[in-house]
């Protein structure tokens, strides 16, 4: 399985436009688990403050749905792990 740091713009991009190839990136991810996610503390924390931000006008639920799909699809790195693979 091909493993994956999804950049911020990439999950800002999946919720704002449901069929573009962001999405699709997305969705590779979380639902079809095609791919594998990586993410660390650091990377959700970014995740979480950029889809907070007040102009991309996100619902509280949305957010929350976001990340509830991230947690449950990724593969958490901490540091001084260097790889995702376990």
């Amino acid at each position: 399985m091909i493993e994956v740091v999804i950049d911020t713009n990439i999950v800002v991009s999946a919720n704002l436009v449901d069929a573009g190839p962001s999405a699709a990136i997305f969705r590779l991810a979380v639902n079809q688990r095609i791919i594998r996610m990586c993410i660390s503390p650091a990377v959700l924390k970014e995740y979480d403050g950029v889809l907070r931000r007040p102009r991309l006008k996100f619902t509280e639920a949305k957010i929350e749905n976001t990340l509830a799909l991230i947690r449950s699809a990724a593969r958490m790195v901490y540091r001084g792990i260097s790889a995702c693979s376990p």
